[in-house]
């Protein structure tokens, strides 16, 4: 039943809450995603995931070497 209230209030909401509720629920993310994505469409890398902390050091160690 709180889903549906929670639903209900969504679609009665001014717009920008509506987007901004939708936005908050459906932007989930776990350590396994390469990207994150904030509610304002900024994609980040994420951190946390082994691959990409694996990429980044790489990176880095390359980057090093050239100086």
């Amino acid at each position: 039943m709180n889903r549906l209230k929670t639903l209900m209030g969504k679609w009665f909401a001014e717009p920008d809450q509506f987007m901004r509720g939708l936005t908050n629920e459906d932007l989930r993310h776990s350590d396994r995603d390469t990207l994150i994505l904030d509610v304002n469409g900024t994609a980040r890398l994420n951190m946390n995931n082994p691959d990409v902390g694996r990429a980044m050091r790489a990176r880095m160690e390359e980057l090093a070497q050239k100086r």
